[in-house]
């Protein structure tokens, strides 16, 4: 029977936990190393409401991109949420696994999935950590830079978005009034990354949570940006993540499947 290390061997073959950064928690939240993993639901977020969908569609696994604890907890609190999740795992006996910034800083992690979810050529990654081992070509890291097949207006760019990634509106700053062609990715909150889009030629940098600080300086340094939310930004990495993860298992052996929880959907409503 395939068990819970199983599954977290799959994962470092895909993305590395020793990627993952110091201050993260990834890896098992709730569970035991040797329960059973034969069904596996793949989540953005380890809510409770998660949990009881994993658990009707008949899995015993939820692999989430954000881990379900994050800070260390005092108490199990049933009234907040991470203290209703955790006991809803529990109750239901369903084993949760979070890949965090390991799946961020993987060489097809979740950048990767988003380039490719627009079609993006001349993928690099925008940020390169150093590693033993690897070549300056393929080097892990956090974000991602590539090209349109075509330029774009920032008024066409913002159309592909929005039609790729499934969302009824976007939020924009210092919007370029030129054709563009080269596009910087930080899924999820990459505001912090503003001056290194800048400094590697992107043209616009997509991402989500991009605070007001972050438009300004922007604005200043005649970088186009686009906050698509940091659930849009990152959804993309579920399909082709369960589509590895299953052909890993399949060359292991493993008898394990995989797939998406397509109920989850964006906190945010764009009105």
């Amino acid at each position: 029977m395939t068990r819970i290390k199983d599954l977290l061997y799959l994962i470092d073959v895909l993305a590395p936990w020793r990627l993952a950064e110091d201050w993260d928690n990834s890896g098992l939240m709730v569970g035991r190393m040797d329960a059973p993993a034969r069904r596996v639901a793949l989540a953005l977020d380890p809510t409770a409401a998660a949990i009881s969908r994993a658990h009707e569609s008949g899995a015993d696994v939820l692999l989430t991109h954000h881990p379900l604890i994050f800070r260390p907890l005092k108490q199990v609190n049933l009234d907040h949420e991470t203290g209703a999740a955790v006991a809803r795992a529990i109750q239901l006996g369903i084993s949760v696994v979070s890949a965090h910034t390991n799946l961020d800083a993987a060489l097809q992690g979740v950048p990767r999935a988003l380039a490719d979810r627009l079609g993006l050529v001349d993928v690099q990654v925008l940020d390169p950590v150093a590693t033993m081992g690897e070549g300056e070509g393929d080097r892990p890291g956090f974000g991602a830079i590539g090209k349109l097949n075509s330029p774009l207006f920032f008024n066409e760019l913002i159309t592909v978005i929005k039609e790729k990634l499934q969302v009824s509106g976007v939020r924009f700053a210092a919007a370029p009034n030129h054709s563009l062609q080269t596009i910087a990715l930080l899924p999820g909150s990459g505001g912090s990354y503003i001056q290194q889009a800048k400094s590697r030629g992107a043209d616009v940098l997509l991402t989500g949570d991009a605070s007001y600080h972050d438009a300004r300086l922007a604005e200043h340094l005649g970088l186009g940006l686009i906050d698509a939310g940091h659930f849009a930004t990152e959804r993309p990495i579920l399909e082709p993540l369960a589509a590895g993860l299953a052909r890993l298992a399949i060359e292991a052996s493993l008898d394990i499947t995989f797939g998406p929880l397509i109920a989850q959907t964006d906190p945010w409503t764009m009105a």
